[in-house]
């Protein structure tokens, strides 16, 4: 809808025509009921539902910076695996 007000505005400076507004007014009304649906398509019940279901063994989103809580915390200075390890590498021996 916005691109639709800029090319009357671009009527109004005189950049186009009126008849090639119209032509493009055209192509932006397609465009808009198409992006409508898709919207509508991703929020319908069906397309929430396939989103919440996760495929069995797919692995699980990691927690965001910040929000990773207790369970990712190593258990003490050599985390869980009693390895050395240093910010940001791989396990040292």
């Amino acid at each position: 809808m916005e691109s639709q007000n800029h090319l009357r505005d671009a009527v109004d400076k005189e950049y186009i025509t009126e008849g090639k507004r119209a032509e493009l007014d055209q192509l932006a009304s397609i465009a808009l009921g198409e992006v409508t649906r898709l919207v509508e398509s991703l929020q319908s019940e069906e397309a929430l539902q396939k989103a919440r279901r996760a495929p069995e063994g797919a692995p699980r989103p990691r927690a965001a910076h910040g929000d990773e809580g207790n369970a990712s915390k190593p258990d003490g200075p050599g985390g869980r695996d009693g390895e050395l390890r240093t910010q940001n590498s791989e396990p040292r021996t």
